[in-house]
């Protein structure tokens, strides 16, 4: 599918030509903005908007779900309490083509690759989109995103990782339906996307 297909080749970039991209991207920041940059890309329809994201203190009002999240950030948190701010995405202000998308990745993956992959792909998404797996629980990051229409999610990492996801999304019964899932092989255990012919 198109979404598929942007992801991939925005990665393939990313990995192929990651020293002048990097460099250049860099640069560009500085002079417009992440957001205004990455809205000139082809894969803009897979960014999440940053006037989607919006933050509230822990008493206001939320649901039983969030409020499971939020105590578990809180206990997490050093400097926890009644006015560290939660995250939350408002799906009214996405583009009628967004179609956004939600990066796993396993930084101990493949190497180096799997903590590069994840630095690069935060400068060509919103931050909140790539999740590092070695510090976030995928159950969050998948309650967070689970009101955005068109939900598209990518793992990277090996079989271990991809199962994670799965179960992860398939014991989240309030995510219906579920999210189509594309899966880009990186490290060593590599089984289904080999039977797949997927490479790896």
């Amino acid at each position: 599918q198109q979404w598929y297909r942007l992801a991939v080749t925005l990665v393939i970039v990313l990995m192929s030509t990651h020293w002048v991209v990097g460099k250049y991207q860099r640069w560009r920041r500085s002079q417009r903005g992440w957001y205004l940059m990455l809205q000139e890309s082809k894969h803009r329809a897979l960014i999440l908007p940053p006037e989607c994201v919006h933050e509230a203190p822990l008493r206001s009002p939320i649901t039983r779900v969030t409020r499971k999240v939020m105590r578990k950030i809180s206990r997490h948190t050093a400097n926890g309490g009644d006015n560290h701010p939660i995250i939350s995405i408002d799906p009214s202000f996405l583009p009628d083509d967004a179609s956004p998308l939600l990066v796993f990745v396993n930084s101990r993956s493949g190497g180096q690759l799997g903590g590069y992959l994840t630095s690069q792909l935060k400068q060509n998404l919103n931050p909140l989109q790539v999740v590092d797996l070695h510090k976030t629980d995928p159950k969050f990051a998948l309650r967070l995103f689970s009101n955005l229409p068109k939900l598209r999610i990518m793992v990277c990492g090996g079989d271990g990782t991809v199962a994670w996801i799965l179960q992860a999304l398939e014991e989240l019964v309030e995510i219906d339906p579920k999210p189509p899932v594309g899966i880009l092989p990186l490290g060593t255990g590599n089984d289904l996307a080999r039977v797949l012919g997927w490479g790896g």
